[in-house]
């Protein structure tokens, strides 16, 4: 019988093998907020409401020959109510005593906690600014179809959404509610997104259903005006923003595509009718992904053009690289975003848009001098971040390409 050969190795030596630990891998997703960085920011909304007038018309008393009638032009008033918008994040007493970075940990975990949320935060306001309505419903998606699954970590439900849902809305980690469910109870959290579906965990107060719809937690009718509203709002019965009725000089220049391609024709017709109605050219174009691209492939000699933020306090700096394109008044920018649906292009004039928030803007909850807080009966600390803000964009000056062929 031969002699045997002991070889040390990784599984036998396991015991004296360390763990080394390398640094936190580059992020997985998408943190640009283009309008956020790109809105005037006003930190001064005192009271209850905010009121300011509106000039309809340049109408008056004007006559030749004959000395006419003095008469009177047309000024309606709007109004700016704030929203509530929050962050929350917990941390285990002992995680931040042990996870201090360097040898013991990837990150410095309350660095960690305050980076995250901060990009969290940004990301859903970001989102409001794109992609809500009128009311600010804060309505994500709609269910399309029978869920499956029952709601359990094994077995999430799946709920399927709408055609034309902008997926990009939805992250893993996301705490919705459905319909009108607002407790904790019904609270359910988003484990996995795809292309044309959410999976969630919890249990809702009725078992999703067909038609369903989806809301971020405890945020249905309380988040800010959107873009698309504005966008998109006609004329009609009942349809106001900021208490003045949607109509001719308080609407933005809309122009459906009918599915044909972009091209510099197109968007030469809009800015032209935007001009002509209001005087002023936009600032930019914000395009979804599917349509920069296609302008991308019209403009393949254009040179890159960087837009920077109007306000390098807010959130964080961003640049912005984009392509332009040549109007009759001129270049303007193209920069792209992952809330405009895929058929869609704004047109935009920042100086006509800003977000109004209570004095302090958004910031750190720490009256007391503190960030992180005992949390009752837990030996864990919360933080919260926010603010409390108003969205306003005047529809007169900015205009939408809709319906546009995506391929």
């Amino acid at each position: 019988m031969g002699r045997e050969t002991w070889t040390y190795d990784q599984s036998t030596e396991v015991n004296l093998l360390k763990t080394t630990f390398g640094t936190l891998q580059e992020k997985q997703f998408n943190k640009n907020n283009i309008l956020i960085g790109r809105s005037k920011k006003k930190n001064d909304f005192d009271g209850k409401l905010h009121e300011f007038p509106v000039e309809q018309s340049i109408g008056g008393g004007v006559s030749s020959g004959s000395l006419g009638r003095s008469s009177r032009n047309k000024n309606l008033k709007a109004e700016l109510r704030r929203k509530s918008l929050y962050g929350t994040v917990s941390i285990d007493r002992e995680t931040m005593k042990v996870a201090r970075g360097g040898a013991s940990a990837f990150v410095k975990m309350t660095q960690h906690a305050i980076k995250k949320l901060t990009e969290s935060f940004s990301r859903n306001i970001e989102r409001q600014l794109t992609l809500n309505d009128l009311t600010g419903s804060g309505l994500l998606a709609v269910v399309d179809g029978t869920p499956t699954g029952a709601g359990t970590e094994a077995t999430p439900y799946v709920l399927t959404v709408a055609a034309g849902t902008v997926m990009e809305q939805f992250e893993e980690g996301d705490i919705v509610h459905l319909n009108s469910d607002a407790t904790e109870a019904t609270e359910c959290e988003v484990v996995e997104v795809s292309l044309t579906s959410i999976s969630i965990v919890g249990q809702p107060s009725v078992a999703p259903a067909d038609e369903d719809e989806i809301y971020m937690q405890y945020s249905k009718d309380g988040e800010l005006e959107g873009l698309q509203g504005v966008l998109k709002a006609v004329p009609g019965s009942g349809v106001v923003y900021k208490n003045i009725p949607i109509g001719r000089r308080w609407k933005a220049t809309q122009e459906n595509a009918g599915g044909n391609a972009i091209d510099t024709a197109r968007i030469n017709k809009v800015i032209s009718a935007l001009e002509k109605t209001c005087g002023e050219s936009p600032s930019f174009l914000l395009a979804s992904y599917e349509q920069y691209n296609a302008l991308l492939d019209l403009h393949e000699d254009q040179k890159v053009y960087n837009l920077p933020t109007k306000d390098k306090r807010f959130m964080e700096t961003i640049s912005y690289s984009g392509i332009q394109v040549m109007v009759g008044s001129g270049a303007i920018p193209v920069l792209r975003s992952r809330f405009v649906p895929a058929s869609e292009i704004y047109i935009l004039n920042d100086d006509k848009m800003h977000i109004k928030c209570a004095p302090g803007g958004f910031e750190w909850f720490d009256e007391d001098g503190t960030v992180f807080l005992r949390k009752d009966k837990e030996d864990s600390y919360g933080a919260r971040y926010g603010g409390y803000a108003a969205f306003y964009a005047n529809p007169h000056f900015q205009a939408i390409i809709f319906n546009l062929a995506v391929a």
